[in-house]
């Protein structure tokens, strides 16, 4: 697959509180490598905007796998969850509206997912490679992106075109190298360039998340 539908609706509040957020310092590893054997979780996210939820579950999947579980959390829920969420019905695209990823935390921190509820999540800098980077090592990072309409097709997004051009979209980091960082977008792995964060407009949020057994 090369892209599917977007639906991460970052507020102007959301993007500031990150934009204001102070560098994380730490010691890094010069690269760190997800455990093969995750699955990735794809939800509807090829033809509906439930990406905000999606993200989420492929960082339980990150959770599981390094408790040693490779169980692969159901899809479908991930959908039922973006329905509950925002009011979507299935079969109509006019409710297909995608989700404030704030407001998908919040309901976490109540709800659990695959027996894991948020305990708490912090806000990074969206610039803040290494920041983002540290937060890959604990279990990983959320990441919100204004996608170009070059990314399209791309399977490590550039810095090219306008932010925003093709929509917002929410992916889940789990490792890194000295040139990308990894993410899981649409069932598979993409990476995002070094580049994308220091580009105005490309990367509006990041959450380092922490997580508690339900």
């Amino acid at each position: 697959m090369r892209g599917g539908k977007l639906g991460c609706n970052v507020s102007p509040q959301t993007r500031a509180l990150h934009a204001a957020a102070m560098p994380v310092a730490g010691g890094l590893a010069p690269a760190w490598s997800r455990i093969v054997e995750t699955p990735r979780v794809l939800g509807q996210n090829d033809r509906v905007g439930d990406c905000v939820i999606v993200a989420g579950f492929n960082a339980v999947q990150t959770a599981l796998a390094r408790q040693g579980n490779f169980t692969k959390l159901p899809g479908d829920l991930a959908v039922r969850i973006y329905a509950s969420l925002t009011g979507y019905v299935p079969g109509d695209e006019s409710t297909d509206n995608g989700t404030d990823p704030e407001a998908f935390l919040a309901w976490w921190k109540v709800n659990p997912i695959g027996g894991h509820r948020l305990g708490k999540f912090t806000r990074l800098n969206p610039v803040d490679v290494d920041g983002i980077r540290t937060a890959v090592t604990g279990l990983g990072c959320y990441l919100c992106v204004d996608l170009s309409s070059a990314n399209e097709g791309q399977m490590v997004w550039t810095p090219d075109g306008v932010a925003g051009s093709w929509g917002g979209h929410a992916v889940w980091a789990d490792e890194y190298e000295a040139a990308k960082i990894g993410v899981s977008s649409w069932g598979e792995g993409y990476g995002i360039g070094g580049a994308y964060f220091a580009a105005p407009g490309f990367v509006t949020a990041a959450f380092a998340l922490e997580l508690e057994q339900a």
